[in-house]
């Protein structure tokens, strides 16, 4: 049960208060001070939280969907299993912050600062990251389907074992990322940078990587059926037994590992193929 507080009572200050299961929908609380505040199970549904001051505030199960917090400060802030679905956040600086279990789903973290943040097992289907700053966040087993990361820096994220079905992450910064067991099966990830990036096991049927820069990533076991590679760059790619097929055309293969790979099919008119180790072009077109 929810303790109501009308908002013509409502203070600016409201610093190291117990706010615990607040009823505070749709409040305007633009600018407030809550630092330090207890807001645990707080109901904040399509509240206005607008340059608020959140720091080291206690919102740990709180409801947040649909709220506004533009340039809200929630540094420190405990934030666990908190519902964010629909909120407004862009360019916020969530610096560390343990994300895990939150729901982010269609959340709009646009060109937000999410260094280090722990998503892991988030719902964060349709939410947009676009330009976000997600360099070492963990992203393990979160649920990614339709994301919208074009141009998002994932440089050394872990995004082990999560979803990203039809994810839109062109032009993005996925350098030394961790993308093992990663279903990402029709994601557009069209010259997205992927130097180095583990890509084992992984499901990238239907994927789009025209123009992907794959130098040195590990691709080992991967599937790749009906996958798009046309003009991608896999210079000393290992793609032991991954199963490659249809378009490669003009991509640059060259010192990439191809022991076992199922080439049947695969479209490699104009592929450099130069200096490729293990490669059974049994089935490939070559014209």
């Amino acid at each position: 049960m929810f303790n109501w507080i009308p908002v013509r009572w409502y203070k600016k200050d409201q610093r190291n208060q117990n706010l615990r299961k607040a009823d505070l929908r749709q409040a305007n609380l633009a600018q407030c001070d809550f630092v330090g505040s207890d807001l645990t199970g707080a109901n904040l549904r399509q509240a206005n939280l607008e340059r608020a001051n959140l720091y080291g505030a206690i919102l740990r199960g709180a409801d947040l969907t649909g709220a506004n917090l533009t340039r809200a400060n929630l540094l420190n802030a405990d934030m666990a299993d908190v519902n964010l679905e629909l909120a407004n956040l862009p360019g916020i600086n969530l610096d560390g912050v343990d994300l895990n279990g939150c729901n982010v789903g269609s959340t709009n973290f646009c060109g937000a600062t999410l260094t280090a943040v722990n998503l892991s097992s988030a719902n964060a289907v349709q939410v947009l990251l676009e330009r976000a700053n997600l360099v070492d966040a963990n992203l393990r087993n979160a649920m990614l389907n339709g994301a919208r990361m074009n141009r998002a820096n994932l440089t050394g994220a872990n995004l082990w074992r999560a979803s990203m079905e039809v994810a839109h992450l062109s032009y993005a910064n996925l350098t030394g990322a961790d993308l093992s067991n990663t279903n990402m099966f029709m994601a557009d990830l069209s010259y997205a940078n992927l130097t180095g990036a583990d890509l084992s096991g992984a499901v990238l049927d239907s994927i789009k990587l025209i123009g992907a820069n794959l130098t040195g990533a590990n691709l080992t076991g991967a599937h790749l059926s009906g996958a798009d590679l046309s003009d991608a760059n896999l210079t000393n790619a290992n793609l032991t037994r991954a199963n490659l097929t249809d378009k490669f055309r003009a991509a640059d293969l060259s010192g990439a590992t191809l022991t076992g790979a199922n080439l049947t099919g695969a479209n490699l008119t104009g592929v450099d193929l130069t200096g490729a180790i293990g490669a059974d072009l049994t089935g490939a077109i070559l014209k």
